[in-house]
């Protein structure tokens, strides 16, 4: 990360007249969002016991989806020469002193205030699930999650504390000025819940005023300065400075998913981004669209598959972006990705970072499929400035205010972990696009359970039972060489919280009534009058399966989806000239069965206590042999596909998906 000292000499190089035209953007923003009054507190108020002290209006949370590009950066890679030698290491004591915050809820957002603080600091989770942030004067800050709050000051070594990080051996470091009249010179601190601090100085370079830290992955503290050397530091004070004429001026420095150190380089052509790997070799990468103006570097998340080593935030497009080692760029840009100055990983495998809105306090969250997420503590204009990721569940920042609001945390909200059980209308058929491990049940990516979990951060995917051509017998067996899906159901941990399941259509063949249809006269030959008689009998088999679900997982929420109506009903729909297909009559028929057994499925789940999701209109406008079909053609035309006949493609996929959403988003 890059302290405020370098942010000002950066800035100061690169004054620019489209930073005007970004003000005049957000003074936009500001007038359309608008905000509401900020929260007084006396300086009594500040220091009472910690207590709920203030209701503030309701939050509230926006959702968009960002638009995804792909780049390829150049990379030019060296090797750095170095050189080491040992740091000067020195104790000192700060002056320990103890205060409470009051602390303001409007869940899920709870801020501290007390009148001895001044926040705008960067901020670090510690070992004993403390947060320290560096604040006011001369001091850096310890809060619990209760609100008891130690500060630390120390005059000379404490007068200008920046990058606060939890360091590989337990311990809280960061970089501080140290001050011999009015020359501050940088040096790398730690500090223990003591009070005492360890410095180290370096005297080959003491002349730079200023330094970056992060954790390394081999166990060091690594660092950049601002005369353009990286450098690494053990615990013991072992020094090693690596110099590098492709580095031109270094900034932020994080440790990447890949091992390596990554950083910026704010003074290279395009402001490219750095790697170094722990032995020394130096890669650059020119991004000038994607590069052109990074604030913030952070690790992951990184999905199952994705090469992403780090993340960045490019102030200049308002974009966020992933890197990988080979130079694939991912960005993603819209009204949602306009951050403040730190962008960092969540615990929930997804990028967080202050969200720059309408001057109301705001966090903003992007998932890697593009989905971003803000959340509005409204009535409150403090801006976020920092973050860290808490234990479990939550995210610390600090605001930038002094007294009121100085630090505060918000609990992510309750994550739904799915697993998808039932047929071919939840494994995905119809998208011809499979798991390889799925064989013929043909479970993938594209199937509306998977699209359902991918659309927002708080649905995980736990668990893809669903396997083609099941039915009510084969729910509790095994099918097509998978095992049964109530048994893997039972098997999993951590337990879902949300099971979705289909089931019915295959119990009454509705595949072979389907076939029938299409190449006989179905109405005629009686298979219909069957196929109803069947769905009539099908009520005993559903609260069988319902009962089922509910042994397995009793906790769970349940979540029974019914059929999407895949036909229109006022023409002709197959091969004239071959003289197979659907006619009026038969569609008409078809649809009606379709209803009847939907009715049943209904009926089933009101009386087996489960809750049940219409998707009868999924498809409207879209059906089978409609000009924008969303159901994969049935018939000759597609005999290489014969399974995927009569089922939702992608886009029908989806539209199940936001049905089932809108549901979750209402009713649980």
């Amino acid at each position: 990360m890059q302290t405020r000292r370098a942010q000002a000499r950066y800035w100061a190089r690169r004054r620019r007249p489209w930073v005007l035209v970004i003000a005049t953007c957000s003074l936009a923003i500001v007038a359309a969002g608008g905000s509401g009054p900020a929260i007084a507190m006396t300086p009594a108020a500040r220091d009472a016991a910690v207590s709920v002290a203030v209701t503030r209006a309701p939050n509230r949370t926006i959702t968009s989806k960002a638009i995804i590009t792909k780049s390829k950066a150049t990379t030019n890679t060296s090797k750095a020469t170095k050189f080491t030698e040992k740091a000067t290491i020195s104790n000192e004591k700060a002056t320990v002193r103890r205060i409470t915050g009051k602390i303001s809820r409007s869940d899920p957002f709870a801020l501290f205030s007390n009148r001895a603080l001044s926040g705008g600091g960067q901020i670090a989770a510690g070992p004993d699930g403390a947060f320290w942030f560096s604040g006011g004067t001369s001091s850096l800050d310890r809060i619990t999650a209760d609100g008891a709050i130690t500060t630390y000051t120390n005059a000379a070594y404490l007068s200008q504390v920046d990058d606060v990080i939890s360091g590989p051996d337990g311990a809280i470091w960061f970089d501080a000025g140290f001050r011999t009249g009015d020359l501050i010179t940088a040096i790398i601190e730690r500090i223990g819940v003591g009070g005492t601090i360890t410095t180290y100085s370096f005297p080959t370079l003491s002349e730079f005023s200023s330094v970056t830290v992060t954790a390394g992955p081999d166990g060091a503290i690594w660092f950049t300065t601002d005369n353009d050397f990286v450098g690494r530091l053990s615990i013991s004070g072992a020094v090693t400075i690596y110099s590098d004429a492709t580095i031109d001026n270094a900034g932020f420095i994080t440790a990447g998913a890949d091992g390596a150190l990554w950083f910026t380089d704010n003074g290279g052509v395009g402001n490219p981004l750095g790697r170094i790997s722990t032995g020394g070799s130096v890669t650059i990468y020119a991004d000038h669209a994607s590069f052109s103006d990074v604030r913030s570097i952070t690790t992951g998340p990184n999905d199952a598959g994705s090469d992403a080593a780090i993340w960045f935030y490019n102030d200049f497009n308002h974009a966020l972006g992933a890197v990988a080692a080979d130079g694939a760029v991912t960005t993603y840009t819209g009204p949602g990705t306009i951050a403040q100055e730190n962008i960092i990983s969540g615990p929930d495998n997804t990028v967080w970072f202050g969200a720059d809105r309408a001057d109301e306090l705001s966090l903003g969250r992007l998932t890697t499929a593009g989905i971003v997420t803000d959340y509005y503590n409204l009535g409150n204009t403090s801006n976020i400035l920092w973050l860290t990721a808490g234990a479990g569940d939550s995210i610390w920042f600090t605001t930038g205010r002094i007294g009121t609001d100085v630090v505060g945390h918000f609990t992510i909200p309750v994550v739904l972990r799915l697993a998808a059980l039932g047929d071919s209308y939840s494994s995905g058929e119809g998208t011809l696009k499979y798991d390889k491990d799925s064989g013929k049940c043909h479970r993938g990516p594209d199937a509306w359970p998977r699209l359902l979990a991918s659309s927002a951060p708080d649905i995980k995917m736990e668990a893809h039972l669903a396997c083609s051509g099941a039915t009510s017998e084969a729910l509790a067996g095994t099918v097509k060489g998978q095992p049964d899906q109530i048994s893997e159901l039972a098997r999993l941990r951590p337990r879902p919280t949300l099971i979705t399941m289909t089931m019915g259509g295959n119990d009454v063949r509705f595949g072979d009534v389907l076939a029938d249809c299409y190449h006989t006269n179905c109405i005629r030959d009686g298979t219909l009058k069957r196929a109803a008689s069947a769905i009539a009998d099908e009520k005993t088999r559903l609260l069988g399966d319902y009962d089922a679900l509910i042994k397995a997982d009793s906790s769970a929420t349940i979540l029974i989806v019914g059929y999407p109506r895949i036909f229109e009903q006022d023409h002709f729909c197959g091969n004239k000239e071959l003289g197979l297909g659907f006619k009026i009559s038969e569609l008409a028929e078809l649809n009606k069965l379709g209803g009847q057994l939907d009715a049943v499925i209904r009926e089933a789940a009101a009386e087996a206590g489960v809750r049940y999701v219409d998707v009868t209109d999924a498809l409207k406008g879209h059906e089978l042999c409609s000009k924008d079909s969303w159901v994969f053609q049935i018939g000759i035309d597609h005999v290489w596909h014969p399974q995927e006949g009569g089922h939702p493609t992608a886009p029908g996929q989806r539209a199940i998906a936001d049905i089932v959403r809108k549901y979750i988003d209402s009713h649980l």
